[in-house]
């Protein structure tokens, strides 16, 4: 795919001007909080890959995403990816899966952590 180059527009200008709003007013907010708000901005309209390349420019190239959390990702992932090793594939297992890990590290940290702090 080729990245298509913007016009100049009130409306691309505008829509760059919200999203980078968006994200100036996102510090100290998690990720997933953003990723919501992208999508209420988004809704239904059919410019959705326009404003998604969008805020994938600002969110990669333009933005600092701190991890504060007593969890190394990488071993996390580790965890989940041994404990999937032992499941048949599907949805209700992969629920199973992040369940399992979060109740592990809970009682191993003295923790609460739940299956989205898991596959955050």
């Amino acid at each position: 795919m080729v990245p298509r180059r913007l016009p100049v527009t009130a409306d691309t200008l505008a829509l760059a001007a919200d999203l980078m709003a968006l994200f100036r007013g996102a510090q100290g907010r998690t990720r997933g909080e953003i990723e919501a708000e992208l999508q209420v901005l988004e809704g239904d309209q059919t410019d959705y890959r326009l404003k998604r390349g969008l805020a994938h420019l600002l969110a990669h190239d333009f933005s600092t995403f701190e991890v504060d959390t007593p969890l190394e990702p990488a071993a996390v992932r580790q965890r989940v990816f041994a404990e999937s090793a032992q499941r048949v594939p599907s949805p209700q297992n992969a629920t199973a899966t992040l369940e399992a890990v979060a109740a592990a590290l809970t009682s191993e940290l003295a923790l609460e952590i739940g299956p989205a702090q898991v596959c955050a």
